[in-house]
């Protein structure tokens, strides 16, 4: 029987090392540095975990303990002999996983997101990419640590920000980020993506990968992204 490749990750201070359960260390200077070594080495991300006060060293923060899952995720993703299409969900906050409001009502924030990872949880092969405005004043930890642990791993990253100076600028100026980053994905194997967003004028008109949530992320949105999934 192959014995299971197990990590044990702790951070020194200057750099982050993992021991491995076959007697082998590996140093890198980051958590996403560590995440690609790790995954050459073929440790699954299951069997990566950070370590306590009991086990020497200092534990990785929070943060560092999702952007290793993240990272981890991310070169699984783009390994050469994933040849399987890949599923992603581009997600806005704002009048998705809480009521559009300026300024924001704090009782309500994310008070759709349980019903938004019930789904997710009935399809662990989905990814997310993070297309709200958030994503422009806060780390891509950050993000993650507003969803459950096991929907966080997941989110892969955030689509880039296009300026806009003008009214052209503007045009469809959402879906144009998404396709910028799916022109980045360094992979042969088609994409799937479905975008949740409340904002139609941000996509082309009748677009086929928008699921428009009218009133928050409700039970019809539901629907539709289990229908689309």
């Amino acid at each position: 029987m192959r014995q299971v490749l197990t990590a044990c990750i702790v951070d020194d201070g200057d750099e982050v090392k993992a021991a491995l359960s076959d007697g082998r260390v590996l140093f890198a200077a980051d958590v996403r540095a560590l995440a690609g070594k790790l995954v050459a080495a073929g440790v699954a991300i299951d069997n990566a975990h950070c370590a306590d006060w009991r086990e020497g060293g200092i534990a990785p923060t929070a943060g560092q303990a999702i952007a290793l899952q993240v990272a981890m995720r991310r070169r699984l993703a783009l390994a050469p002999d994933r040849q399987r299409s890949r599923t992603l969900l581009f997600l806005d906050f704002d009048g998705v996983l809480h009521p559009f409001a300026m300024p924001p009502d704090a009782a309500q924030l994310f008070c759709h997101l349980p019903r938004l990872e019930g789904v997710l949880r009935d399809f662990p092969e989905v990814q997310v990419v993070i297309s709200s405005t958030w994503r422009e004043s806060r780390s891509l930890a950050e993000l993650a640590a507003l969803f459950s642990p096991d929907i966080a791993c997941r989110i892969i990253g955030v689509s880039p920000v296009i300026a806009i100076h003008s009214l052209a600028d503007a045009s469809a100026v959402r879906y144009r980020e998404i396709v910028q980053f799916l022109e980045g994905q360094d992979e042969e194997a088609p994409i799937k993506w479905i975008a949740l967003d409340d904002d139609a004028d941000l996509f082309p008109p009748h677009c086929p990968n928008l699921i428009q949530c009218i009133d928050a992320f409700g039970s019809a949105e539901e629907a539709q992204l289990r229908q689309a999934l």
